[in-house]
């Protein structure tokens, strides 16, 4: 069962702040992982860029004398690993969801917002060179610290001490300043929360891919139909919207349908069916079925143990996925009251404020550039008289990123 839930079909999936993981098994008969943060979606494995501590040297001893947190195409992530091993790291899952995945694929504790993460990615840029070290300074402590603030390893199961990798290298300031920025971004993130709970105990139209709507069928199926030239006549249905939050990052929510006395369910854990069905909330179902988790990214995760997403099926049924590049983007549109819509927060809109190629530049080291340099040359008859530090200012970086929308 190991990597059902967590496999990458597709590249283009992965989104900014995602946590990847590629499995290595060139050291048979033992296999680890290599683990980054995506900085930048895109359509092929040429496009999507990387931070992970990382290094282009082919010699163990000049990698790990160069080695620290940079970016780098997928495409050099896996470094001709094949890319069915890539998985997408999950946090805030299920024991059940936990035993069904391979080691280090899956965490119980919270993930920060995509905002956060790649905060702290770009705090990192440059750092670490040097500094790695299989059981106190390794890939996974640095993507776990960006994704929770904890640098923890659950392939060595140790952890570091300090608020930052790198911490040695760093001064008092530096690191006070991406606390200050982490605690404005959580504030903004409150803001959101905020607006949403306002929407509790109020009824909503559920839309879905944009330009859909989720509408009851007799059965007690749940299905979407398109909004057409008019949404008011599509016939989409109204849900009571029940919601409640535990932190700036996580909001839980629940769909009444006051007409049946019925919530939307998710599938059991144990059942052979996928397809999500209207249903009379009783003792033995629980809560934990008519409960889903409403990400930043607009996706709704059940909370029963299979910790399943929400997605459309071909037919325009809803139903559980198991993978996240599977789900359906979910917004909720207030049908009453003075209540306005609410738009999810727009998952690129830090990522476009970096200047990325300005970042790609200054975490190039100057090994790095002899690299290229050097490869050049191999590639050039003509060039057999250059000296790879020479060629190295004729060396491009990366390609430019292309504007996420």
């Amino acid at each position: 069962m190991g990597g059902v839930y967590t496999r990458v079909l597709n590249v283009a999936s992965l989104r900014p702040g995602d946590h990847v993981c590629i499995w290595d098994y060139s050291r048979w008969p033992i296999s680890y992982q290599h683990h980054g943060i995506v900085w930048a979606s895109g359509a092929t494995a040429a496009d999507i860029r990387v931070c992970h501590v990382w290094s282009p040297l082919e010699g163990f001893q000049e990698a790990q004398a160069d080695s620290c947190f940079r970016i780098s195409t997928l495409e050099e992530f896996l470094d001709n690993r094949r890319q069915k091993h890539l998985r997408l790291v999950e946090y805030h899952t299920s024991g059940l969801r936990e035993v069904l995945s391979r080691w280090g694929e899956v965490h119980l504790s919270k993930a920060d917002l995509p905002e956060v993460v790649l905060s702290r990615c770009k705090f990192l840029l440059g750092l670490g060179q040097g500094d790695f070290n299989i059981f106190t300074q390794n890939c996974e402590h640095a993507a776990h610290w960006c994704m929770t603030g904890e640098q923890w390893c659950k392939q060595t199961l140790t952890k570091v001490k300090g608020r930052v990798p790198f911490e040695n290298r760093l001064a008092k300031e530096d690191v006070d300043a991406l606390e200050k920025e982490i605690v404005e971004i959580k504030a903004i993130s409150r803001s959101v929360v905020s607006n949403v709970l306002k929407l509790s105990g109020s009824k909503v139209f559920i839309r879905v891919k944009g330009n859909h709507y989720v509408t009851l069928l007799d059965d007690g199926q749940v299905g979407i139909v398109p909004q057409g030239d008019d949404p008011a006549t599509c016939g989409r249905t109204a849900f009571r919207l029940e919601c409640f939050a535990r932190g700036y990052n996580c909001i839980k929510v629940r769909f009444f349908h006051e007409e049946s006395g019925c919530y939307m369910f998710s599938r059991s854990t144990f059942s052979c069916f996928r397809d999500l069905r209207m249903k009379k909330p009783v003792l033995a179902r629980g809560t934990t079925g008519l409960t889903w988790e409403y990400s930043s990214r607009g996706n709704l995760k059940s909370m029963n143990q299979h910790r399943r997403y929400v997605g459309v099926r071909d037919d325009n049924l809803l139903l559980d996925v198991s993978m996240r590049g599977d789900a359906a983007r979910v917004e909720f549109v207030a049908c009453e009251g003075e209540a306005e819509a609410y738009t999810p927060p727009d998952i690129h809109q830090v990522t476009r404020a970096y200047n990325h190629e300005k970042s790609i530049q200054n975490t190039e080291s100057q090994s790095m550039r002899d690299y290229k340099a050097a490869e050049l040359i191999k590639s050039s008859p003509t060039s057999s008289n250059t000296t790879p530090t020479d060629a190295g200012a004729a060396v491009g970086v990366l390609p430019p990123l292309k504007e996420l929308v």
